[in-house]
């Protein structure tokens, strides 16, 4: 038997040193022997035995009695009561003090074993019950859930702390304060009727054997509150009487629920100008379209776009871009208080309106007033000004996106008169006509790139005076989904209105790289790619020109860039520093079209070239015009004294090759030397 520990409290001491050795055989350890209740608390202070073995009739001072019940209360340890009178009312007050035993004396050693190991037995029964139940509360009060008991007339029974804060209801334990009915505390309505649930829906018949779970619920806490949340219901048989019960338990989804809005809000809103956003709006229009109620009262889509914002951001940064924005929507949103306002894209906005095309056209000239202004930057200042399309929502369109593409071609046009202005959308235009097909192209040529079918072809540039090294220019062509050849005129225009160029250049430069390693027998021939000028504009694709040219360093001089006039002046000083770059690398430029344009002598010796090519219009004329023949031979003349090569495109014919000779360029290239052909070795 394990050795329990054991205080004796008795006032007689023959008595009490007979009791320890009486319980000393037994196996306990007597840690105090007490005459006095005072002095067993005492003992109480200082030690803590595992049993307190008490006489309840002490002398002098406080009781046995008395004495229990202050160990009970502070410390719980188990006391047996020990006595010589048994009397009804001893009994009755000794029940008080809450003992584990009660011998009376005079006792056998056997009776007072058996009393003994029962206190202790129940003792640390108690106490792993108690552990038990409080790991149950622990677990039931930090639930995520609130639950509750409810009989079967529907009082309440038990509720854990969660369900106590949930509710609003402050209790010190489980138990409920109060007499709370299930109707008192479960008051709650379905989140989209807003309908009240019927305490008869929420809980089974008796004996139901699946569980009522019920989501998307409002609960009204008994301070008013509302709490999103899902409710399950179960029946329990009582493990006392059998009588049916049940235990509901709360789940709070607020958080989820605001959470859920909140990206619901974030998803339609732009974050900028907190309007509502491009999938909004499509959203709305979408809506607008499939009920046909602008067959009943006449909308119109207005799409404003900003004219040149992005020179704002380049010039000014994008947080003054930012703040013009944020500018511009607020002036809206006061101004045209139209609930479908939105901001489609950085430039962008959009809103439906109700009312007849003149109506609208007037609304929009206003649109366009309130979008002029200066903005300050330093001493300077920007001029911002709208763009303003307006299509007539009508049967005549197929679908929602048919009616932003109309808005599209409408702006477009705007843009093409120089912006500021409005228009209203008319199909028949020419405009629209061609934007649409450009808009068609740009499809086309985004396949082509994915599926790999454009061609590259070859243009020799013949040297027109011994030691020059043969040139050929890459050309390319677009194999359409029927195999058949497009020419780059087709839908070159197309590719640079709308960014496209920068990824044919780089495929041109990798592929020409490509035919150039695969050669077996390289000779000294030089391969000029054409650059254009969105290309020299974005700084990424001009860093992976130069990756490029490193990977194939071995062949790289024999490249050679060709650049426009217009492309080399709108981007000068990123131009300049990209042509350094690149003639590290051994590779030389040519300026293309040159004459036509710009102030082109003025600029000619500030820019890095090697070769310049006379523009083909000039050349073409030559024979029959004595001002083009002039100017060929000036440009020449003054290349040569610059120490660069001469060029003359669109030879047309043999006596404007000859003349060409005669004036000493350098090179000739046209239809009267070669045909374009496919490249190949």
């Amino acid at each position: 038997m394990e050795t329990s520990t054991l205080l004796l409290v008795e006032d007689e001491k023959i008595i009490a040193l007979d009791l320890k050795r009486s319980v000393e055989k037994l196996g306990y350890t007597v840690v105090g022997l007490a005459s006095t209740g005072e002095k067993a608390i005492e003992f109480m202070e200082t030690t803590r035995p595992d049993l307190v073995l008490m006489d309840i009739m002490l002398g002098k001072g406080m009781n046995g009695i008395e004495c229990a019940r202050i160990i009970d209360d502070k410390w719980q340890i188990p006391v047996i009561f020990l006595t010589a009178y048994a009397d009804d009312g001893i009994l009755e007050a000794a029940k008080k003090a809450k003992p584990y035993g009660y011998i009376i004396k005079p006792f056998r050693m056997k009776d007072l074993q058996t009393t003994l190991e029962i206190a202790r037995y129940k003792y640390r029964s108690q106490i792993a019950e108690k552990e038990k139940q409080g790991f149950i509360q622990a677990i039931l009060d930090n639930a995520q859930e609130g639950i509750c008991t409810f009989n079967f007339e529907l009082h309440l029974g038990y509720m854990n702390r969660t369900a106590r804060k949930m509710l609003g209801i402050i209790t010190e334990r489980g138990e409920a304060v109060g007499d709370f009915s299930a109707s008192s505390i479960l008051k709650l309505m379905d989140a989209q009727s807003l309908e009240a649930i019927s305490l008869g829906s929420l809980f089974p018949e008796l004996y139901h054997p699946v569980p009522v779970i019920l989501d998307d619920l409002l609960l009204q806490t008994l301070d008013g509150n509302l709490l999103n949340v899902s409710v399950r219901v179960s029946e329990f048989l009582s493990p006392i009487d059998g009588s049916q019960q049940f235990v509901v338990s709360i789940l709070d989804i607020s958080t989820q629920k605001n959470m859920a809005r909140s990206i619901d809000y974030q998803t339609k809103h732009d974050a900028l100008t907190d309007l509502p956003n491009r999938a909004h709006f499509l959203g709305t229009l979408i809506r607008l379209w499939t009920s046909k109620e602008y067959e009943e009262k006449p909308y119109h889509l207005i799409l404003i776009n900003l004219d040149k914002f992005k020179i704002i951001n380049e010039i000014a940064g994008h947080t003054e871009g930012d703040r013009v924005l944020r500018d511009i929507a607020r002036d809206l949103e006061s101004l045209f208080h139209y609930h479908s306002l939105a901001r489609l894209s950085s430039d962008e906005f959009a809103l439906l309106v109700q009312g007849s095309t003149e109506q609208t056209r007037t609304l929009g000239e206003g649109l366009r007033s309130i979008l002029e202004r200066r903005i300050p930057w330093n001493k300077e200042f920007f001029l911002l000004t709208g763009s303003v399309g307006i299509v007539p929502i009508t049967q005549n369109f197929a679908d929602s996106q048919t009616i932003m593409a109309a808005g599209d071609d409408t702006v477009f046009m705007v843009k093409a008169r120089g912006g500021n202005g409005v228009e209203v959308f008319n199909p028949e235009n020419t405009g629209v006509k061609k934007h649409r097909g450009e808009m068609v192209w740009i499809n086309r040529i985004v396949s082509a790139l994915e599926d790999d079918r454009f061609v590259l072809y070859a243009q020799p540039l013949s040297p027109l005076r011994a030691g020059l090294p043969k040139k050929k220019e890459i050309l390319i062509r677009l194999l359409d989904e029927n195999q058949a050849l497009v020419s780059p005129g087709i839908f070159i225009g197309a590719a640079e209105r709308y960014k496209l160029m920068g990824r044919i250049d780089l495929m041109v430069l990798a592929k020409s790289l490509t035919f150039i390693q695969s050669l077996e027998n390289p000779d000294e021939t030089v391969y000029c790619v054409n650059l254009s000028g969105t290309t020299l504009q974005d700084g990424s694709a001009l860093s992976e020109i130069l990756q490029m040219l490193d990977q194939n360093i071995n062949v790289a001089s024999q490249l050679q860039f060709e650049i426009t006039e217009t492309a080399a002046i709108q981007s000068f000083d990123r131009v300049i520093d990209f042509i350094y770059e690149v003639k590290n690398r051994g590779i030389t430029f040519a300026l293309d079209d040159f004459g036509n344009g710009f102030s082109s002598f003025a600029y000619l010796k500030k820019l890095p070239i090697s070769v310049l090519k006379i523009d083909g219009s000039y050349v073409r004329d030559m024979m029959q015009d004595h001002t083009s023949r002039a100017m060929v031979a000036a440009i020449n003349t003054m290349s040569h004294e610059l120490g660069m090569i001469t060029v003359a495109e669109f030879v047309s014919s043999q006596s404007v090759l000859d003349e060409l000779i005669a004036l000493g360029v350098d090179y000739a290239q046209g239809y009267t030397i070669s045909e374009p052909k496919v490249l190949a070795p």
